[in-house]
């Protein structure tokens, strides 16, 4: 069904593992977020947690449709978080104070007990 996630349904939360390794360019992102979109449009229940476990590298571009989801699913009156990332992708976050807007986690599990 999707060629860039996988995505799992835990309760009210679904889970997106980001399959790519390197988030890159435009046409690339618009697939991924078409994806993304199409899982975060089918359920009632608005939580995401994106698993950017495999992903080592992303664009700027990549980080403006995260916050994009972000606000849709906040105002919807769900939540978005975080998890798995590698430490220079952790690193970004920090720089960007992106780590203020979304909950980070180590893991799936760790996660999914915060939603």
């Amino acid at each position: 069904m999707f060629r860039h996630i996988e995505s799992t349904r835990h309760g009210t939360v679904d889970v997106v593992r980001i399959l790519e390794r390197r988030l890159l360019d435009e046409p690339f992102l618009d697939d991924l977020r078409a994806e993304i979109g199409q899982v975060v449009g089918s359920h009632q229940d608005v939580n995401l947690l994106l698993d950017l476990g495999g992903v080592e590298f992303l664009s700027s571009a990549m980080l403006d449709a995260m916050c994009r989801f972000y606000r849709k699913i906040h105002a919807a009156g769900g939540q978005l978080r975080l998890c798995g990332l590698k430490p220079s992708i952790a690193e970004v976050f920090r720089t960007t104070n992106l780590d203020r807007l979304f909950p980070i986690h180590a893991d799936v599990e760790e996660a999914l007990a915060q939603f």
